[in-house]
């Protein structure tokens, strides 16, 4: 019985179970390794930039730190990437999906977070790694994926540019308004006459800071106004005026600063990451692997071999102490 016999000459007797049991399973593996579909990867490594802002690139040039490579991560696994992934390569034909079906988003998920890698190596740069069943077909993925997310970056980022810029435009109109109301009355009082004598040290004051701003090259068609006021017109409420018209425009000339500013981030690209390495096809399958399915194969034959012999022994020794 099992227990008064060694294993060794137990299976040595039982070795034609096993030898066949390896036999079915070399056979199985082979033909399964050549039924399933072939697959091919290939490779890119990206560095971020140190900043969004093309002058601060310029300036101190070098790549992102953990923070930029966290974030650029992000937006690779992003639902506009992966869309604009699935349009470029005609995905849901690849993967055959249908639309229709309530699942095929789920499906779509799972497939590509199976066939898409994306990792950040100790060196802080990200490694993304496509599998696919043609190799020419990873290479371009890997290759758009690195390109396209700083588009989508950058697309992301300047929506509240854009925004800032319609805010500034609009407070620009509106400021613009009132500026040229308190010239036009400045125009208005430079035509009239009369007046108090008693003010014409108000008047002297405002001309010598409107020469100074001639030297300055400052010189406005509101200086201009003001120089043909009438002393006699230069009364405490005509400075009032004045005074109110360069504080509005100084307003002004601030808005149009902002306005421009971000007129000029919004038409200034933005800097891209850094490729380091771009994706080749690569023609050598990754899966299935021969050599990895018959070593498993023949360790899960071997094994169930042996378990089933040790069953068919101690099956007898239960039944014989039985009987």
């Amino acid at each position: 019985m099992i227990k008064e016999q060694k294993v060794s000459v137990i299976l040595f007797k039982e070795r034609r179970i096993i030898i066949f049991s390896v036999i079915i399973a070399i056979v199985a593996s082979v033909a399964i390794t050549f039924l399933i579909p072939k697959k091919y990867s290939s490779f890119t490594i990206i560095y971020p930039a140190k900043s969004n802002s093309l002058k601060d690139v310029a300036i101190s040039p070098g790549f992102g730190y953990e923070i930029q490579a966290d974030r650029l991560i992000q937006l690779i696994e992003s639902q506009i990437l992966q869309d604009s992934l699935v349009n470029k390569f005609n995905l849901l034909d690849y993967y055959e999906l249908n639309e229709s079906e309530s699942d095929w988003r789920y499906k779509l998920n799972e497939y590509l977070s199976r066939d898409i890698n994306i990792n950040r190596t100790r060196y802080l740069s990200i490694i993304i790694t496509v599998t696919t069943k043609d190799p020419d077909l990873s290479a371009n993925m890997a290759n758009y994926i690195s390109l396209i997310v700083d588009t989508i970056k950058e697309n992301i980022l300047k929506e509240n540019t854009k925004l800032a810029v319609k805010l500034y435009n609009e407070r620009s109109r509106i400021q613009t308004i009132k500026v040229d109301s308190l010239l036009n009355l400045i125009f208005s009082l430079s035509k009239e006459t009369g007046g108090n004598q008693k003010d014409n040290n108000l008047y002297k004051k405002r001309k010598e800071e409107i020469k100074e701003r001639q030297k300055t090259g400052s010189f406005t068609s509101a200086d201009e106004s003001i120089l043909t006021i009438s002393p006699k017109n230069q009364t405490l409420q005509t400075e009032k005026i004045i005074n109110e018209y360069f504080h509005e425009r100084r307003i002004l000339y601030s808005i149009k600063g902002k306005h421009e500013e971000s007129q000029d981030i919004l038409d200034s690209p933005m800097p891209k990451s850094y490729i380091i390495s771009e994706a080749k096809p690569d023609y050598r399958k990754v899966s299935p692997s021969l050599r990895t399915n018959l070593v498993i194969a023949i360790g899960v034959s071997l094994l169930s071999a042996i378990l089933l012999i040790i069953v068919k022994y101690k099956y007898r020794e239960i039944k014989e102490e039985l009987n």
